[in-house]
């Protein structure tokens, strides 16, 4: 799991996406991940098991960040093309694409949010948490319980295939 944080500052539009801008957040995210994985497979292949979880983001399937879509997307065909790669040496890769998840910046974007909208920061939560289903931010530890599920022999079935842990997208159809 690596990004370079969204949020913190303004989407550039077309004419203001840069090389550098771009190549910074796919050496994050789709280079870092590619390299931690290039270490681990020859250890999966000889021990004829493993199991790799990228976290990648539900901008794979929005617009609205150009750059954030593009090395999200990115996750998902590397996961894919490597779990069709690597499932014959019984090492299962996949991607989670976590919503708005409560970390640690959670409370700076609630109490952004509350002074930007002239609200309470508990109504900016509820805001925010109104972009899914189940109607609630979801907790680091919810993604994480998604993790140890594909991480575990339990999960056999699943490979180069993603997950949305994002507290449902309402009135969205994915196949």
């Amino acid at each position: 799991n690596a990004a370079a944080p969204a949020g913190n500052s303004p989407v550039p539009s077309a004419e203001e996406i840069t090389s550098e801008l771009l190549n910074a957040d796919v050496n994050i995210k789709v280079m870092g991940y590619l390299r931690c994985i290039r270490e681990v497979v020859p250890h999966m292949k000889r021990q004829g098991w493993g199991r790799i979880v990228n976290i990648s983001g539900l901008a794979a399937r929005r617009t609205g960040n150009t750059i954030g879509s593009i090395r999200n997307v990115a996750v998902v065909a590397m996961t894919k093309n490597l779990g069709d790669e690597l499932g014959p040496h019984g090492i299962n890769v996949n991607s989670i694409h976590p919503g708005m998840t409560r970390t640690e910046r959670t409370p700076g974007m609630f109490e952004a949010r509350a002074s930007r909208d002239g609200i309470t920061v508990a109504e900016a939560e509820a805001q925010m948490a109104a972009g899914n289903s189940v109607r609630r931010v979801i907790d680091a530890e919810d993604i994480a319980n998604v993790v140890a599920f594909l991480v575990s022999p339990k999960s056999s079935a699943i490979n180069g295939d993603i997950i949305a842990a994002g507290g449902g997208d309402p009135g969205v159809i994915h196949y």
